[in-house]
Formats: C-alpha cells, sequence, structure tokens
C-alpha cells in the first residue's frame, strides 16, 4: 500500500526557491485591488471591463481575423466581427471561457487566494475550503484554484493584470 504524501487537498507548487516564491506572493498582495477582497463589493460590468482591458489594452480584436471592427450582441453577450461575421464573447479563448461562474467569482477567488498565501495560510486554503467560501462543488471549486493558481504562476497570465494595479517602478 502506498503511503501518501503532503496535504490531501493541496495543490504543490513549482517554484523552486521558497524565499522567491513567498516574495512573489506578498508583491502580488502589495498591489492588490483591495475592492475583491470584499465578495459583493464589484459589479459584473466592472470585470468585464476591466477583463476587456486586460486582454486588449489597444481596443477589442476578432480573434478570427484579428479585425478590430466589433458590434456588441446585447441578447446574447457577445461581439459579432463586421469583416468576418465571426462571434465571439469577452472570455472566449481565456481561462475563463465556458466556466458558467461570473467574472465577479473568479476575481474575488484569486484576490483571496493571493492574500491567503502573502499571510502564509495558503496552505490551510485546501480545495474544500475554498469551495464552502465561495459556494461551489468540489469539482468546480478544484478545477478553479487550480486554474487561477496555474494562470498566476504563468508569465503570461492575466489574473495578475486584472486583481493587481500595475506594477510602476521608481524612476
Amino acid at each position: 500500500m502506498r503511503k501518501r504524501t503532503g496535504a490531501p487537498f493541496s495543490m504543490p507548487m513549482q517554484k523552486t526557491n521558497n524565499q522567491q516564491f513567498e516574495q512573489d506572493w506578498g508583491d502580488l498582495r502589495s498591489r492588490l485591488r483591495t475592492e475583491f477582497l470584499n465578495r459583493g463589493s464589484v459589479s459584473e460590468q466592472k470585470c468585464e471591463k476591466l477583463l476587456m482591458d486586460a486582454r486588449w489594452p489597444d481596443g477589442m480584436q476578432c480573434c478570427s481575423c484579428g479585425s478590430d471592427l466589433l458590434t456588441r450582441i446585447p441578447t446574447r453577450n457577445t461581439y459579432k466581427c463586421k469583416e468576418c461575421d465571426y462571434q465571439q464573447s469577452l472570455t472566449a479563448g481565456s481561462i475563463f471561457h465556458s466556466s458558467h461562474k461570473p467574472l465577479t467569482l473568479w476575481f474575488e477567488a484569486a484576490a483571496t487566494l493571493i492574500d491567503a498565501h502573502a499571510r502564509e495560510r495558503g496552505s490551510l486554503w485546501t480545495i474544500q475550503r475554498f469551495g464552502e467560501v465561495f459556494d461551489l462543488a468540489y469539482i468546480s471549486a478544484r478545477r478553479i484554484r487550480g486554474t487561477i493558481l496555474d494562470d498566476l504562476h504563468s508569465p503570461d497570465g492575466i489574473l495578475e493584470a486584472i486583481v493587481c494595479v500595475p506594477f510602476r517602478p521608481d524612476s
């Protein structure tokens, strides 16, 4: 019989230098937008604007042809390209695609995980606890928590650009 190692629900982190890892969480927490730590204080419309600004700083573009001539279809909450008639949602091609969860949940969850890890309580945020706080089933909690942590550790992740204020080095 194999013996289990590590915490039963925690996901292993892919950092080799523990000091650098803790410093990264501390840096993220220092730049955290505090409104995401207060559940329910951010509207879905504000989250959509933050996502659009983070993904397309120069304006939204078609995922199919790259055109910037898009019109919004309010009844379907999608955008239609005027050149190729391709329809896309705001979350198409991102980690939020087909999750059926509001953006507010994703952003609040990411902010909560950053705060917990920076305070060295990240290991206490098991998938079960995460699911209880955000009222998610275990499978959804595992998927969302894992996706958030992977995105935050990715050099081209989008969550950091949304839930944290941009880094501005002193000039």
